[in-house]
């Protein structure tokens, strides 16, 4: 029993000092990677990390966390957020993020609410990504541009196989204020590399929208398509559109604050001429061309499209 005992307190020895140093390394990697942003120029802060959950779990919580890219353009900034993984395990972790914080893309600052909002990372060879999953029960961003509000959130971005360039995205929420609409995406895309902790981003190439679909209780969008992305994040490619009572999908947009009410009076006149054009005012079925970010109704320019982030 003595025997067993001195093993015991010698195995509990050796498992505290094995925490302490996953904890310690944990710390450290943290330190070196917002020390690498920092000397690329980036604004990369945070006030206070702490790590716990011993004996099985490394939990850290980073504080007052603020990273920014030198143009400012891209940023995040949050109260705080945690990261939970086994102690013996080194390829998955789970995020979870404050109620408020405070994302800028392209230069436009949205504030962001959520309620349960969590992401699971899985890594694969190489320290490649292998998964990526995120839900949220409550989603609101609000910004000068316009405001997203999404329930029940369920994102999905998974590695074909081990190590691939392709990977699977799929969406699904309810959107609006009411929560009255299902929006749904399935999606192949496929990089330059595969995506992960490198020093290198991975960038898209090709996009490949096998169905992406807004429903309303009274109307219907559902688009499909693939799109190739070039160096400077444009799109170029072809993308059939078939909209089932398109001018409430319209009014929708305006009411939920996502176009101006100008740009919906200009669009629905243009629309409305097409419809009738294709035999049908109420169903619009047309294709879509992309040429390096410019949309094309026919030989008619209508638009550019968003770029993704580039090189």
């Amino acid at each position: 029993m003595k025997r067993l005992a001195i093993l015991v307190a010698a195995a509990a020895v050796l498992w505290s000092g094995y925490w302490w140093v996953e904890a310690r390394a944990f710390r450290s990697l943290t330190a070196g990677a917002f020390a690498d942003l920092q000397a690329d120029g980036w604004e990369a802060r945070y006030s206070d990390l702490s790590v716990s959950g011993f004996p099985n779990r490394v939990d850290a919580t980073v504080e007052d966390l603020v990273l920014a890219d030198p143009p400012g353009d891209t940023a995040w900034e949050a109260p705080f957020v945690q990261v939970f993984r086994l102690v013996y395990d080194h390829s998955h972790f789970i995020f979870a993020f404050p109620e408020r914080q405070h994302v800028t893309l392209d230069g436009t600052r949205s504030d962001v609410t959520s309620e349960g909002l969590r992401a699971s990372l899985v890594l694969g060879p190489g320290q490649s990504l292998g998964r990526l999953h995120a839900e949220a029960v409550r989603l609101t961003a609000v910004s000068d541009d316009g405001r997203l509000d999404l329930s029940d959130l369920r994102a999905n971005l998974d590695a074909v196989e081990p190590g691939s360039r392709d990977y699977r995205l799929s969406v699904a929420a309810k959107d609006g204020r009411e929560a009255d609409r299902d929006l749904s995406l399935r999606a192949t895309l496929t990089f330059d590399a595969p995506p992960g902790l490198s020093d290198a981003a991975a960038r898209i190439e090709t996009i490949d929208i096998a169905r992406a679909e807004y429903t309303l209780p009274d109307a219907r969008v559902r688009l499909s398509g693939t799109l190739d992305v070039d160096d400077r994040g444009r799109l170029s490619g072809d993308v059939s559109i078939l909209a089932e009572d398109w001018q409430a999908l319209l009014d929708d947009a305006v009411d939920e604050g996502r176009v101006p009410e100008s740009w919906a009076e200009t669009a629905e006149d243009a629309l409305g001429l097409v419809a009738r054009i294709r035999g049908s005012e109420a169903t619009l079925d047309v294709g879509l061309r992309l040429e390096r970010g410019e949309v094309y109704l026919g030989p008619v320019r209508i638009g550019e499209a968003p770029r993704l982030p580039a090189e």
